[in-house]
Parts: structure tokens; sequence; C-alpha cells
């Protein structure tokens, strides 16, 4: 299988917004406070739909192939 440049530079913009969103809910756990769980939840929910994004641009890349 192989990919022309354009889909290369995306895959990497890819893994680097999902690195970068990994550390963004990393760095929101930790501040997290026990007595907002409601906050916690909508920040976690929100990372999902972000995660789909991009497991859906993902998913259009490779089916092209």
């Amino acid at each position: 299988m192989s990919y022309n440049n354009q889909e290369i530079k995306d895959l990497k913009q890819n893994l680097k917004q999902r690195t970068n969103l990994q550390k963004k809910r990393t760095n929101l756990r930790r501040l997290a406070d026990s007595d907002n769980p409601s906050k916690m939840i909508a920040v976690i929910e929100e990372d999902i739909k972000k995660l789909n994004e991009h497991l859906g641009m993902l998913k259009k890349v490779l089916k092209n192939k």
C-alpha cells in the first residue's frame, strides 16, 4: 500500500492532533476537581467526539487506497 504526499501529510497531522488531544486530556484529568464530575464528563465527551472525527478522516484516507 502506498500513499501520496498529501495523504502522508494528513496522516502526520492527524497523529500530531491525536497526540495533542491525549496530552490535553491527561492534563485536564490531573487538574480535575473531584467535586465537579459533570465538567469532567463534558470534557471526556468532547475528546471522544474529536477522536471520532480523526478516526473518520483516517478511514477515508485508507478507504481510497
